[in-house]
């Protein structure tokens, strides 16, 4: 059964917001009408992470890797997003930004 956002307990909400990868992904794709590419949000992550500097090829690719193999399918996991990872589409929960910070 999957767990959504609303379920999350104080603890589970530190462990989808502990890693600083996760923090920029949420900040990126909140407010997104419509899911993004996993390779766009690698490429967003990667200048966020670079003071909005262009980013290699290798970086992104490094960046698109430990998001389709770690931090998507934790944010997915906990209902935070919805990560498609045959069509590698990302989307948050509508609900997520407000659950996150412990509000109903």
């Amino acid at each position: 059964m999957t767990q959504y956002a609303t379920d999350l307990s104080e603890s589970e909400r530190h462990r989808v917001l502990a890693s600083g990868r996760r923090r920029t992904v949420l900040n990126i794709i909140v407010g997104q009408t419509g899911p993004l590419e996993l390779e766009d949000l690698a490429t967003e992550v990667a200048r966020a992470e670079f003071d909005g500097q262009p980013s290699t090829e290798a970086t992104v690719g490094r960046v698109l890797a430990s998001l389709h193999h770690r931090h998507l399918p934790i944010l997915d996991e906990f209902g935070v997003v919805d990560y498609d990872s045959e069509c590698k589409q990302v989307a948050v929960v509508a609900t997520a930004p407000r659950r996150l910070v412990g509000h109903p």
